[in-house]
């Protein structure tokens, strides 16, 4: 930008009719020209974080209904002879496998689609594992809490009014 008064003189000493106007750096005309790129990827960058916390709200919700529905069968374990720890292994133990086959379908899926849109990314790398490694830690804690939470109220339970319940 320096150059510009310089660059203004030799061009009217060439010819005084040519008028020099919007005169900027390469890197503000590039800045210029990606505007819209980085306007739209940080609107999606939004709403990715916005689906990833509805899907852990959505996860939780459905394991802690998975968990809640089960109330009658965790009285009758308990009435067994079932103690807490037992409960809670069991109800960890299927809500992990749910957990594990979801995780790895969304990876897989997650992978195959990144690949195919990789084109349209900028500065950006489709198979980010650090990005990866965030939503499977977030939706693993999500999906462990939801387990946790509800199988310690259900294990609480009275077994008499448990089993009363329908």
């Amino acid at each position: 930008m320096g150059l510009t008064p310089q660059v203004r003189a030799a061009v009217a000493s060439l010819d005084p009719d040519v008028p020099i106007f919007s005169v900027s750096s390469m890197s503000e005309t590039v800045e210029r020209s990606v505007w819209h790129v980085r306007v739209f990827g940080g609107l999606f960058m939004v709403f990715g974080v916005a689906a990833l916390l509805l899907a852990a709200i959505g996860l939780y919700a459905v394991m802690a209904f998975s968990v809640s529905r089960r109330v009658r069968e965790v009285g009758i374990r308990i009435a067994l002879g079932a103690r807490t720890s037992d409960v809670l292994r069991l109800v960890f133990r299927q809500g992990i496998v749910q957990l594990a086959i979801g995780l790895t379908l969304g990876l897989g899926l997650g992978a195959l689609v990144s690949q195919g849109i990789g084109a349209l990314l900028f500065e950006v790398q489709p198979r980010d594992p650090v990005t990866f490694a965030g939503v499977v830690s977030l939706l693993t804690a999500a999906g462990l809490l939801a387990c946790y939470i509800p199988a310690r109220r259900a294990a609480k339970v009275d077994p008499l009014s448990a089993m009363r319940t329908e």
